[in-house]
């Protein structure tokens, strides 16, 4: 039989055994299965053991035998439901002692057979009132156990099918019942059914004085309803484990306890995820109470469960005035809409959200400028259980940036307005200078009719004049190309060109008739290839370094230009072997109208290398400068050969 059926067994005879009736259970073969205690109290009385009785025949006179096997037989074949027969005991002494028995079939669960109850015979009761109670008395019996086995098949599903432990003892804490998830703590109910609780865990000391002093004494003693939660721990050969505990009393009819249920539940990992979740909850709370940033939790909607203590010092509330309502009431209005669709509705439809700025009301009433970022919490399953937000205070950075904005558009205009001077300026520098030059002219076909003896002098004068003329045309040029630069105006129309033709072009046009008679020395390295660039613009730039490596070089070596022809780029070395400059003063070499201290008494704007940097840069290179005082310069410009080279 297995151990599911001995518990039931054992249940069902526990039932019997609790009626006051004296029963015997008998199969088809009239053997007997089982005797109460009322029915062995009765036989014992009249002389009988349970040891000496193996058939109902045995206490019955012979006499009886016939009559009392037609009437089972006839019970056994549901000829009938009931039979009630009047016997006699078989005593050794003559003195008859008359008994009914009343004879019914019965199946219970896996059980089946024959009931009898034996009754002492009254002579003064009819056979049909007796046949009558009896009836009464085994119809109830019938019912209880119909509401038993239902009972019993009810409780099975549920224990079998249940992760918890369910276990059933008796009153002497035997083990009757054991749910098969005891496999889970690598067991089976085989190990435990029938046996006492502290045999089997006579081992563990600790754990039998816990489950009796708060499980079992407490249902005996004090007559509770229920026992626990009750946490235990309990050593293994896998370490300790964890077990929560419920324990209930189960009574009989004469409000006698007759078992003890337990629901055990392993809540080891549930107790480990607890005590971290409480640690990292304990740091959590650390870190945000003491950051200045606002650490919230919220519930999807939107509604506050935890805000950090710095929300006081953000915008004057304490978190009891904030926790349980909706931050949406202290948001400008303004903003709500974009708080909405750009962060809240977002995380709400499992997409990333924005790092936001928006208006938050501070308790004194004014609104003061915030960041907000916000993250969603999901559980196990990957569902949407909370949102966390941490917002800080950039009121003094949203002001400066307002200052910044408003610095700018000053600025813009500034130079909108020295853009226009510029031109103007430029514009009215240019008429006067060209009727002075055309004068020169005039004066230059007239100068025949001066006399022999004024014509040198008249002629140096008309130079002198015409230079003069010629510096402030440039120097005009560079304050119109200067504007045009920080405007971001300047034309970019780059073509493959020769740098070599261009270098000696600007020897031959501009440099070929300097006032010491010194030359621009042109050395190449290196195979020819075109560049990509603004003939103009590196024109211009080129002209510039040049006309500065004769112009603090008097008296010195020619200055040279060195082309190097490499893999992905041409280098343009401008050298001179001048006064050099200092080596604080570097870095402050390209700046608009700067000036070295040694240069003072030579005539310049200060913008010749500004303007210089700016067109190599616009054609995709770079330059430095290498200087020794009293030792000369060299500026160095490299220059890549651009995406439409023919090389």
């Amino acid at each position: 039989m297995s151990n599911e059926s001995t518990t039931t067994v054992n249940a069902f005879q526990s039932y019997l055994d609790a009626n006051p009736n004296s029963l015997i259970l008998i199969d088809f073969n009239h053997d007997i299965q089982f005797v109460n205690h009322s029915a062995l109290y009765f036989l014992a009385q009249n002389s009988f053991t349970k040891s000496s009785l193996k058939t109902i025949f045995d206490f019955i006179t012979p006499h009886y035998h016939t009559i009392l096997e037609s009437s089972l037989n006839d019970v056994s074949a549901m000829i009938i439901n009931q039979k009630e027969v009047v016997v006699t005991l078989n005593h050794v002494s003559q003195n008859d002692t008359f008994i009914i028995l009343s004879i019914h079939r019965y199946a219970f669960q896996n059980l089946s057979g024959l009931q009898v109850q034996v009754q002492a015979y009254e002579p003064n009761m009819k056979i049909g009132d007796k046949q009558n109670s009896l009836k009464n008395i085994f119809r109830k019996l019938v019912n209880r156990e119909k509401e038993l086995a239902e009972s019993q098949e009810r409780y099975r599903i549920i224990s079998e099918n249940s992760h918890d432990l369910v276990t059933l003892y008796d009153t002497n804490f035997n083990f009757r019942f054991v749910s098969p998830s005891i496999i889970n703590y690598g067991l089976v109910p085989a190990e435990f059914v029938g046996r006492n609780f502290f045999e089997v865990f006579d081992t563990q000391i600790e754990f039998c004085e816990i489950f009796k002093s708060e499980i079992f004494e407490p249902l005996l003693s004090y007559r509770v309803k229920r026992v626990g939660p009750v946490i235990i721990n309990r050593l293994t050969d896998e370490g300790e484990t964890i077990l929560e505990l419920i324990a209930k009393p189960i009574y009989d009819d004469d409000d006698n306890l007759v078992f003890i249920l337990t629901t055990e539940q392993d809540v080891t990992d549930k107790i480990k995820v607890q005590k971290r979740l409480k640690a990292s909850e304990q740091k959590y709370r650390l870190i945000s109470e003491n950051m200045s940033d606002v650490i919230t939790l919220n519930t999807p909607s939107g509604k506050v469960t935890y805000i950090s203590p710095s929300v006081k010092d953000v915008l004057g509330y304490s978190p009891e005035e904030i926790i349980g309502n909706s931050p949406y009431q202290w948001f400008h209005p303004e903003d709500i809409d974009i708080i909405w669709h750009e962060n809240h509705n977002k995380v709400l439809n499992s997409e990333e959200s924005n790092q936001i700025e928006y208006r938050a009301k501070h308790k004194k009433g004014h609104y003061l400028w915030v960041e907000m970022l916000i993250a969603p919490i999901r559980n196990e399953e990957g569902q949407l259980v909370g949102l966390q937000t941490a917002t800080r205070n950039i009121s003094e950075r949203k002001q400066a940036e307002i200052d910044l904005t408003k610095a700018l558009e000053k600025e813009k205009q500034v130079n909108e307005l020295k853009t226009q001077f510029v031109s103007m300026a430029s514009h009215q520098f240019r008429t006067p200078l060209s009727v002075i030059r055309a004068n020169m002219e005039l004066f230059e076909m007239i100068k025949s009719e001066i006399s022999e003896s004024a014509t040198p002098k008249a002629e140096r004068v008309i130079r002198r004049i015409q230079g003069e003329v010629k510096r402030l045309t440039s120097m005009i040029d560079d304050v119109l190309i200067l504007g045009r630069l920080d405007a971001s105006k300047t034309p970019f129309r780059p073509r493959l060109n020769d740098l070599v033709q261009l270098c000696e072009q600007i020897i031959s046009e501009e440099f070929d008739a300097e006032s010491d008679a010194r030359k621009v020395e042109l050395k190449l390295n290196g195979k020819l290839k075109l560049v990509w660039c603004d003939k103009n613009l590196m024109f211009h730039a080129i002209i510039n370094l040049v006309s500065n490596a004769f112009k603090y070089s008097k008296g010195k070596p020619n200055p040279i230009i060195s082309l190097n022809f490499k893999n992905s780029a041409v280098t343009i070395a401008i050298t001179d072997f001048g006064i050099g400059i200092d080596e604080d003063e570097i870095q402050n070499l390209f700046q608009s109208f700067f000036r070295s201290k040694h240069v003072l008494d030579i005539q310049g704007t200060g913008l010749g290398l500004v303007i210089a940097k700016e067109f190599i840069e616009i054609n995709g290179g770079m330059i430095h400068v290498e200087s020794q005082k009293e030792k000369g310069s060299k500026f160095v410009i490299n220059l890549p050969y651009g995406s439409q080279n023919n090389i």
